[in-house]
């Protein structure tokens, strides 16, 4: 993987921050991570890769919050718009901690706010709670009401390879050996998690297109409802074919 890295151009974070896809369109697809060894010599022209410090993949470790009764999970699993998911992010490498909510409005579009924090917040604190109370009142007043229940739910661990386009507003992110912390732990050591963020959906993205040739459409999956789904017996029949899906990519 590391080798095949090298023939992509390096972009710095500051390049990352400046496509500004905080208000964007997200596009996911799942596959096995042999084919992603095969994309990258095609893509390398195309896409430019976030390197900092010389490293070019990057750890992540993840805690969601949700509501005693998982009323965040069960918005998603009931397709309801207008629906937030909130978690603690720490970048490994670099050592830095953020509270994130992502807002998906009626529209399909996700919105993310975030703030730094010191350290993962194992129960938040009020002051991350009262961040996260003015995040929601600014798209969804009338569910202040759960913010005092969240309480942490599960732990996600990925390593991530971040590309930006070169001649298109783009990201793309790669996820790769996903596993879930909770009642049970499991590792996805062949699967690639992809996301294309755009300001909306734009087919002509390389990416896309290879994606496209090769059979690989797009998806729904979302790593927190994956992670609940596969660990707990919270109901999860609107996600049975994506899971399936995604369980059949084994090692």
């Amino acid at each position: 993987m590391e080798n095949l890295l090298k023939d992509f151009g390096s972009s710095d974070l500051d390049k990352i921050k400046s496509l500004k896809l905080m208000n964007r369109k997200d596009t996911k697809f799942i596959f096995h991570k042999d084919l992603l060894f095969e994309m990258l010599n095609e893509i390398s022209d195309d896409y430019d890769i976030l390197e900092i410090e010389k490293k070019r993949i990057f750890k992540y470790t993840t805690l969601y919050y949700d509501t005693p009764f998982f009323h965040l999970y069960k918005d998603h699993h009931n397709k309801k718009l207008n629906r937030f998911k909130v978690r603690m992010r720490k970048y490994d490498d670099s050592n830095i901690y953020f509270l994130e909510i992502k807002f998906k409005t009626n529209t399909g579009h996700t919105v993310k706010k975030r703030i730094e924090r010191e350290e993962i917040e194992n129960n938040l604190t009020e002051n991350s709670l009262a961040y996260v109370k003015n995040v929601f009142e600014g798209f969804a007043a009338g569910r202040c009401h759960e913010i005092t229940t969240l309480e942490p739910k599960i732990y996600t661990n990925y390593s991530r390879i971040t590309l930006s386009g070169k001649n298109i507003k783009e990201k793309v992110t790669l996820d790769l050996n996903y596993s879930v912390i909770g009642n049970q732990n499991r590792a996805f050591n062949s699967h690639v998690i992809a996301e294309l963020k755009q300001e909306k959906l734009n087919t002509n993205s390389p990416f896309y297109g290879i994606l496209r040739n090769r059979g690989i459409k797009k998806t729904s999956f979302s790593k927190y409802c994956a992670a609940i789904a596969i660990t707990t017996n919270e109901k999860q029949n609107q996600f049975k074919y994506v899971l399936n899906n995604f369980l059949k990519i084994a090692d």
